[in-house]
């Protein structure tokens, strides 16, 4: 897969070499998350039952079950991350910050992430004076190649065809973009922070869920046929969009979400917010 990658930035950076910085930087967290990819020994066995029982309910299936989730590969991958130049300025902080931190406080402050506990999230961010969206990434990062392979047992030969929520069946997270496949036929949304893929309507808002064709639209950049950026006139979200064959692994679709920076930054001077 790194092979594949590494491919990849090398052609974005030739067409695009405004972004070179950032790809190397992106190829960079990459190798360290796959250097901490856990395999599906550490997923918790769940049964299909009570897998559809949640999804019925509206409920991500780790909800209620993040006591169940190994945190080891994922505080190691935490560690690993604080030397990545992708957090730029706050590595002085962060490298002072990993050297007083025990395995414990590591494992409470990813705690924090996966069952979406702002105040204790925040009381790191007090008591070590560090940038709050600057660790949110960090820990995002870090739990996303376990929270990737729970993904890939929980929904193997398990459909999640009936969820129509804007936010992961998994693990409850934003989309990081949607994939258009099927000759545009099918929108899928991709988690974020596992990389889960499900099936939205095309024409529908993720945040609001509003269907009203008339306050939907698009936005594109001349030209340019693969990606777009959908945007609702109701809430003023936006979630970027890629044409693509079939699902991209996570590595991928980081490297998208580089390759379409300009998509956020035109999405953004219309006045919408990523959702």
């Amino acid at each position: 897969m790194l092979t594949d990658v590494e491919q990849r930035v090398k052609k974005l950076k030739s067409q695009h070499k405004s972004i070179k910085g950032l790809a190397d930087i992106q190829l960079d967290l990459i190798k360290r998350m796959l250097k901490w990819s856990p395999d599906q020994s550490i997923v918790p066995s769940v049964e299909e039952e009570l897998k559809a029982d949640k999804l019925a309910c509206g409920d991500y299936l780790i909800k209620g079950w993040e006591d169940r989730v190994d945190l080891s590969f994922a505080r190691c991958l935490f560690y690993e991350l604080l030397q990545w130049d992708g957090v730029g300025k706050a590595k002085r902080g962060l490298k002072k910050f990993g050297k007083t931190i025990a395995d414990e406080e590591v494992d409470a402050l990813l705690w924090s992430g996966l069952t979406n506990d702002e105040p204790l999230f925040a009381s790191f961010t007090h008591r070590y004076e560090l940038e709050p969206d600057m660790l949110a990434l960090l820990v995002q990062y870090s739990l996303l190649p376990t929270l990737n392979q729970i993904n890939k047992e929980w929904t193997r030969g398990f459909s999640i065809d009936d969820w129509n929520q804007g936010y992961c069946p998994v693990c409850g997270s934003h989309p990081i973009m949607a994939e258009y496949r099927d000759s545009e036929k099918f929108r899928f949304l991709r988690c974020g922070s596992c990389a889960c893929d499900w099936v939205f309507s095309r024409v529908g808002c993720p945040q609001c869920h509003n269907r009203d064709y008339h306050t939907l639209d698009y936005l594109y950049r001349e030209g340019e046929s693969k990606y777009r950026v959908d945007v609702c006139e109701k809430c003023h979200s936006y979630v970027k969009g890629v044409n693509a064959l079939s699902a991209q692994e996570y590595p991928h679709l980081l490297i998208e979400d580089v390759a379409t920076i300009h998509l956020d930054l035109m999405a953004q001077e219309h006045g919408y917010s990523r959702y």
